[in-house]
Protein backbone atom coordinates (compact mmCIF):
# COMPACT_ATOMS: atom_id res chain seq x y z
CA UNK A 1 0.00 0.00 0.00
CA UNK A 2 1.57 3.31 -0.97
CA UNK A 3 1.39 6.29 1.28
CA UNK A 4 -0.15 9.58 0.32
CA UNK A 5 2.05 12.64 0.12
CA UNK A 6 5.73 12.83 0.90
CA UNK A 7 7.20 11.20 4.00
CA UNK A 8 7.73 13.22 7.14
CA UNK A 9 11.04 14.98 7.48
CA UNK A 10 13.43 14.40 10.36
CA UNK A 11 12.67 17.95 11.50
CA UNK A 12 8.93 17.19 11.67
CA UNK A 13 9.66 14.12 13.79
CA UNK A 14 11.92 16.16 16.08
CA UNK A 15 9.17 18.77 16.43
CA UNK A 16 6.72 16.06 17.51
CA UNK A 17 9.29 14.83 20.01
CA UNK A 18 9.82 18.33 21.39
CA UNK A 19 6.13 18.60 22.33
CA UNK A 20 5.86 15.05 23.71
CA UNK A 21 3.85 13.61 20.81
CA UNK A 22 6.30 11.04 19.49
CA UNK A 23 4.39 7.92 20.67
CA UNK A 24 1.13 9.35 19.33
CA UNK A 25 2.79 10.10 15.99
CA UNK A 26 4.22 6.57 15.86
CA UNK A 27 0.79 5.00 16.45
CA UNK A 28 -0.79 7.20 13.78
CA UNK A 29 1.88 6.42 11.19
CA UNK A 30 1.41 2.67 11.73
CA UNK A 31 -2.38 3.01 11.56
CA UNK A 32 -2.06 5.00 8.30
CA UNK A 33 0.52 2.54 6.91
CA UNK A 34 2.98 5.36 6.21
CA UNK A 35 6.07 3.18 5.98
CA UNK A 36 8.47 5.81 4.61
CA UNK A 37 7.54 8.20 7.40
CA UNK A 38 7.98 5.38 9.93
CA UNK A 39 11.49 4.84 8.58
CA UNK A 40 12.21 8.49 9.37
CA UNK A 41 10.73 8.08 12.86
CA UNK A 42 12.76 4.92 13.48
CA UNK A 43 15.93 6.79 12.54
CA UNK A 44 15.57 9.03 15.62
CA UNK A 45 16.67 6.18 17.88
CA UNK A 46 20.25 7.22 17.15
CA UNK A 47 19.64 10.86 18.10
CA UNK A 48 21.32 11.43 21.48
CA UNK A 49 19.60 14.81 21.94
CA UNK A 50 16.21 13.10 22.33
CA UNK A 51 15.48 11.63 25.75
CA UNK A 52 15.84 7.86 25.74
CA UNK A 53 12.43 7.49 27.42
CA UNK A 54 10.73 9.29 24.51
CA UNK A 55 12.50 7.12 21.94
CA UNK A 56 11.58 3.95 23.84
CA UNK A 57 7.94 5.05 24.12
CA UNK A 58 7.77 5.77 20.39
CA UNK A 59 9.38 2.48 19.40
CA UNK A 60 7.11 0.61 21.80
CA UNK A 61 4.13 2.31 20.14
CA UNK A 62 5.44 1.19 16.73
CA UNK A 63 5.78 -2.40 17.95
CA UNK A 64 2.31 -2.37 19.48
CA UNK A 65 0.79 -0.89 16.34
CA UNK A 66 2.51 -3.39 14.08
CA UNK A 67 1.22 -6.19 16.28
CA UNK A 68 -2.34 -5.02 15.71
CA UNK A 69 -2.14 -4.93 11.90
CA UNK A 70 -3.97 -7.49 9.78
CA UNK A 71 -1.63 -10.23 8.57
CA UNK A 72 -1.25 -8.91 5.00
CA UNK A 73 -0.38 -5.41 6.23
CA UNK A 74 1.99 -6.82 8.84
CA UNK A 75 3.88 -8.70 6.09
CA UNK A 76 4.09 -5.52 4.02
CA UNK A 77 5.34 -3.56 7.02
CA UNK A 78 7.95 -6.22 7.76
CA UNK A 79 9.31 -5.92 4.23
CA UNK A 80 9.26 -2.13 4.22
CA UNK A 81 10.63 -1.50 7.71
CA UNK A 82 13.15 -4.31 8.33
CA UNK A 83 16.32 -2.28 7.78
CA UNK A 84 15.01 0.73 9.69
CA UNK A 85 14.03 -1.49 12.63
CA UNK A 86 17.46 -3.15 12.66
CA UNK A 87 19.10 0.26 12.66
CA UNK A 88 16.86 1.51 15.48
CA UNK A 89 17.53 -1.61 17.58
CA UNK A 90 21.30 -1.23 17.12
CA UNK A 91 21.16 2.48 17.93
CA UNK A 92 19.20 1.82 21.13
CA UNK A 93 21.65 -0.84 22.20
CA UNK A 94 24.58 1.55 21.59
CA UNK A 95 22.88 4.27 23.65
CA UNK A 96 22.71 1.82 26.58
CA UNK A 97 26.25 0.46 26.26
CA UNK A 98 27.71 1.16 29.70
CA UNK A 99 27.76 -0.28 33.18
CA UNK A 100 26.02 -0.08 35.50
CA UNK A 101 22.78 0.33 33.56
CA UNK A 102 20.09 2.64 34.82
CA UNK A 103 16.41 1.70 34.60
CA UNK A 104 16.11 4.12 31.69
CA UNK A 105 18.87 2.31 29.80
CA UNK A 106 17.33 -1.08 30.61
CA UNK A 107 14.13 0.21 28.99
CA UNK A 108 16.13 1.05 25.88
CA UNK A 109 17.61 -2.43 25.80
CA UNK A 110 14.14 -4.00 26.23
CA UNK A 111 12.85 -1.96 23.29
CA UNK A 112 15.89 -2.94 21.23
CA UNK A 113 15.33 -6.61 22.06
CA UNK A 114 11.65 -6.29 21.16
CA UNK A 115 12.51 -4.87 17.75
CA UNK A 116 15.05 -7.61 17.10
CA UNK A 117 12.72 -10.37 18.29
CA UNK A 118 9.94 -9.02 16.08
CA UNK A 119 12.32 -9.30 13.14
CA UNK A 120 13.18 -12.91 13.97
CA UNK A 121 16.68 -11.90 15.11
CA UNK A 122 16.36 -13.88 18.34
CA UNK A 123 20.08 -14.46 18.84
CA UNK A 124 20.78 -10.72 18.64
CA UNK A 125 17.80 -9.91 20.87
Amino acid sequence: MSEEGSPLSLEQVRTAAAVGRLPELARQLVADRRWSSLEVLLSIAATPSLPLEDVVAALSAVLAGLGELPEADAREAALELRQAQLHAASALARRSDRSPLTERERGGLRASAGLLAGLGELRRA
